[in-house]
């Protein structure tokens, strides 16, 4: 498994060298490093290099924890019903006007709060 190493430096771009082959990095990319890389970035990195951070991968960690601790069991969600009981008395005038505009029925601004309870309650 090989590492995320992102490049933070203040140039724009810049390259890694390591024998043979080059490897690009433009600011702030991420690129996934294998093999003889790995022990050089995290000693750049372990010595105090701002030009290279190494990215972990904490979704990725917590799902292989998660599947390594626990066995995969399906559970049954029931969903339950919106209860239609709702206190219209404890709602401001503003919320009931709300309400039944969302409900469809036509308000107008001159309805009391009695009227839009009744309305809603009907």
């Amino acid at each position: 498994m090989g590492i995320k190493v992102q490049y933070v430096g203040s140039r724009s771009y810049t390259e890694f060298r390591l024998g043979n082959k080059v490897v690009g990095f433009g600011h702030g990319e991420i690129q996934e490093m294998e093999g003889a890389a790995i022990p050089v970035f995290r000693s750049l990195v372990d010595s105090g290099s701002t030009m290279w951070r190494i990215v972990e991968d904490k979704t990725s960690q917590t799902t292989a924890m998660k599947e390594a601790i626990e066995p995969t069991v399906e559970e049954t969600v029931v969903e339950e019903e919106e209860s239609t009981d709702v206190d219209y008395e404890s709602m401001t005038r503003a919320e009931l006007m709300s309400l039944a505009k969302e409900r469809g029925h036509t308000t107008k601004n001159t309805m009391k709060k009695a009227d839009l309870v009744e309305l809603l309650s009907a």
